[in-house]
């Protein structure tokens, strides 16, 4: 009887108290992070593609009277980190007397969850202030966040609750830390951020077990600085046969945006490892398609958990391929933004062989990753009417995608391999995973 009661006490008494982080609504300027794409609108409109296609521009007849040079360009997003990129529109601001929609595409990874009205769009003054757009609209199906705006500034799409770092690599044994993170541009008063902390209650998991357990790693409630209260997940001994693991938390009681929720779930998802190489593939290609400069980027990474016959592939992540237009005489655009899969796409290994090592002649051991063979899909590409000239457009290509097999030693250094050249090549690069990665 007193072990069963040792236990009851042991699951009762778990300290589940958080504190929620405010996320400054105040920041840097974003700097310049890839290309900028340009078109010149006139009063017939038209759309513009940011040239990751995450964010697109769509801009009404009669919106402007002469023909004016609109661009995207990708900066830093400094409202919430991580994330992805925000956007500078230019030229930064005009305002228009109609809206302009604007829409941002995000992935099945960063699904809003059950509560997709707890996502929505933000634009910055060039003081650096953040604030929130009056209205946004979130489709799950479509994975999309929507707008209208009416003047040019730097814009961004957000999630107002996130469990920080959404996803993160931690060491069998090695703690991570976490926190729960409320972005709101514009600021909460003090006094509505201590009601709403004083109502909230929160419940920690690890993939559903509450407080998680030995297989999986274990959460806790611990005070930091100014007693502060975080997260700690500690990774099990070695590492879990399903992985990575969703550590999560649950929060009650929340009125929000005068709406009151009776649940929000946070969800961050850790890919346990110990002996482990980072594979990364970068493909590239630049050529003249359409009376235009179209240039494109796709890259995979996966980890690679060494241990013997059970050795396997991890955190596989596809970037898609990523489309850059320049220099056109005419409208180009993508068919169907970002659904392009692109050359480099790595959906798991068919069979990993690790040849052991023969010294003196071969110090270490030899690995070889076969990857499952898979399809590739190029995206399609259409020209609008322009001049004396008719629409024209190439169809999406199906090809066999790559890598096909990756060989390096298992020697824990960092090893390259390129190929083609400036135009139109490719890059691989396997590097051990140290603990502070």
């Amino acid at each position: 009887m007193s072990l069963l009661l040792i236990y009851g006490f042991n699951i009762f008494a778990q300290d589940d108290s958080l504190e929620i982080k405010f996320a400054p609504t105040l920041t840097d300027i974003g700097k310049p992070v890839g290309e900028k794409i340009s078109q010149k609108i006139d009063k017939d409109g038209g759309k513009l593609i940011s040239p990751d296609g995450r964010m697109e521009l769509i801009i009404p007849q009669d919106v402007v009277s002469k023909k004016t040079n609109i661009s995207i360009q990708p900066v830093i997003n400094n409202l919430s980190p991580g994330k992805g990129n925000a956007y500078q529109l230019e030229p930064s601001g005009i305002t228009f007397q109609k809206p302009l929609q604007i829409i941002f595409h995000y992935s099945a990874k960063e699904s809003p969850g059950e509560l997709p009205d707890l996502r929505g769009i933000a634009w910055q003054d060039d003081k650096g202030q953040w604030y929130s757009l009056d209205s946004s609209m979130v489709d799950t199906t479509a994975r999309t966040v929507t707008g209208y705006i009416s003047h040019f500034s730097t814009w961004v799409f957000f999630d107002y609750f996130n469990l920080e770092p959404t996803s993160a690599r931690v060491k069998v044994s090695k703690k991570l830390r976490l926190e729960v993170i409320c972005t709101y541009p514009g600021g909460l008063s003090d006094n509505f951020k201590a009601e709403m902390m004083q109502k909230m209650k929160f419940s920690t998991y690890v993939n559903g077990t509450r407080g998680g357990n030995a297989a999986v790693g274990t959460v806790s409630s611990v005070a930091g600085s100014n007693d502060h209260r975080f997260l700690d997940y500690t990774a099990p001994g070695s590492v879990p046969d399903n992985n990575p693991v969703a550590v999560s938390v649950e929060a009650s009681n929340i009125t929000f945006n005068r709406k009151t929720y009776s649940k929000l779930k946070l969800v961050s998802n850790i890919t346990i490892y110990d002996k482990s190489y980072e594979i990364k593939v970068i493909g590239y290609n630049k050529q003249n398609v359409l009376q235009c400069v179209i240039s494109s980027i796709d890259s995979s990474t996966c980890l690679l958990q060494l241990n013997g016959n059970r050795s396997k592939l991890l955190d596989i992540q596809n970037m898609n391929v990523k489309i850059t237009i320049t220099s056109c005489q005419c409208n180009v655009r993508e068919i169907n933004p970002g659904s392009g899969t692109g050359p480099v796409n790595i959906i798991g290994a068919s069979k990993i062989d690790i040849a052991p090592a023969n010294p003196p002649n071969k110090p270490y051991a030899l690995i070889t990753v076969y990857f499952i063979r898979n399809v590739g899909i190029i995206p399609g590409m259409a020209k609008d009417p322009c001049g004396n000239m008719g629409p024209n457009s190439m169809p999406p290509m199906a090809l066999p995608a790559v890598p096909f097999a990756v060989q390096f030693e298992d020697d824990e250094k960092e090893h390259l391999v390129k190929g083609g050249d400036d135009k139109n090549g490719f890059e691989v690069r396997v590097k051990p995973v140290k603990e502070d990665q």
